[in-house]
C-alpha cells in the first residue's frame, strides 16, 4: 500500500476529529478543566479546514480556500485560547474575533488582487 499525500491528509483529518471527540468526552467527565473544551473545538475546526483542502487538488478554488484558511487560523486561535484557559486565565474572545476578522480581510484582499489559494506545492 503506497502512502500518497491524499491518504496522509485523510488520516490526519481522522486523527484530528477523533482527538476532538476524545477531548470533548474528557471535558464532559472533568468540567473543571476548561481548556479541554476549547482544545476540542480547535481540533474539530482544524480537521474540517483540512478536510475542505483535501477535497480539491493542489490549487483550491477561492470559494473553498478562503473559508478553509479562516478555519485554520480560527483553530490555531482556539488552541492559543485553550492554553490560556488551561492556565487559569480568563477568556479573551473579543481579541480572537478581531484577529480572525483581520486575517479574513487580508486573505480576501489577497485573493481579490489575484493570489491563488494553493493548498500544496504543485510538484
Amino acid at each position: 500500500m503506497g502512502l500518497d499525500i491524499r491518504t496522509l491528509l485523510v488520516a490526519d483529518v481522522a486523527v484530528m476529529l477523533m482527538t476532538a471527540g476524545v477531548s470533548f468526552y474528557l471535558w464532559r467527565q472533568h468540567r473543571d478543566i476548561a481548556g479541554l473544551l476549547w482544545w476540542s473545538f480547535a481540533n474539530a475546526t482544524e480537521g474540517v479546514a483540512l478536510l475542505i483542502l483535501c477535497s480539491f487538488g493542489p490549487v483550491t478554488p477561492p470559494a473553498a480556500g478562503i473559508p478553509a484558511g479562516i478555519l485554520f487560523v480560527a483553530g490555531f486561535l482556539l488552541v492559543w485560547e485553550s492554553m490560556r484557559r488551561f492556565n487559569g486565565r480568563p477568556a479573551a474572545k473579543g481579541r480572537l474575533i478581531i484577529l480572525l476578522l483581520a486575517f479574513g480581510a487580508v486573505l480576501g484582499a489577497a485573493v481579490f488582487m489575484g493570489a491563488t489559494c494553493a493548498s500544496a506545492p504543485a510538484w
